[in-house]
């Protein structure tokens, strides 16, 4: 009798999971989701930050090269004044200059005659920064990163339009919207101010 219960009790066992079991096993599944998910945006959200500080200092220092190469600044227009791009004018037009592509800014190769590439640039994609089907360089949240030349050489990079309104001792500035995806808000990233963002201290 005592054999016969206990091979009864080993096949009860394995015939699955009791409710109580079951219930405890659900509860560390969602806890482990709960823990997994807001781990994942915050890894996704400092791997964009990091992402567009880059861009933002590839940007610049390609521009600056070119000035460097050429005496002047990619963006150089019959305009008279400091000029913004990536609101009201597209940043293609720069991005053909310093990328070597014939285009808007850079007509016939007109403004980098010797076709050098200072910028190369992939494709954006969801969550990535590159370019779109315009030529336009995006951040990470798909909007295109803001860039004004000193095109006057007082030294001031003067943008009227934004917040930003007058940067002095600098020949070129750039900045991405940020996740918020709108300029002249709290998490714009500076391409003036290369503060590294540390793990745990996002803007």
């Amino acid at each position: 009798m005592r054999r016969n219960h206990r091979v009864q009790f080993s096949r009860g066992r394995k015939d699955g999971f009791s409710r109580t079991e079951f219930v405890f096993l659900f509860a560390i599944v969602l806890f482990a989701v709960s823990v997994a998910f807001p781990a994942r945006e915050f890894v996704q959200r400092w791997q964009r930050l990091v992402m567009a500080r880059g861009d933002l200092r590839s940007i610049v220092t390609a521009i600056q090269h070119f000035h460097a190469r050429y005496n002047v600044w990619p963006g150089q227009t019959t305009q008279r004044g400091d000029v913004h791009y990536g609101r009201t004018r597209s940043n293609s037009d720069v991005m053909n200059v310093l990328r070597a592509v014939s285009g808007p800014g850079n007509t016939d190769h007109a403004a980098n005659t010797n076709r050098i590439v200072f910028l190369d640039v992939a494709p954006a994609s969801p969550g990535l920064s590159g370019l779109n089907n315009r030529g336009e360089f995006l951040d990470p949240w798909g909007s295109q990163y803001h860039i004004v030349l000193d095109l006057d050489y007082d030294n001031v990079c003067i943008s009227s339009d934004t917040i930003y309104n007058r940067i002095q001792g600098e020949g070129v500035i750039a900045w991405s919207n940020g996740p918020d995806g709108k300029s002249d808000t709290e998490d714009d990233l500076l391409s003036w101010k290369w503060v590294r963002p540390r793990p745990g201290v996002l803007p």
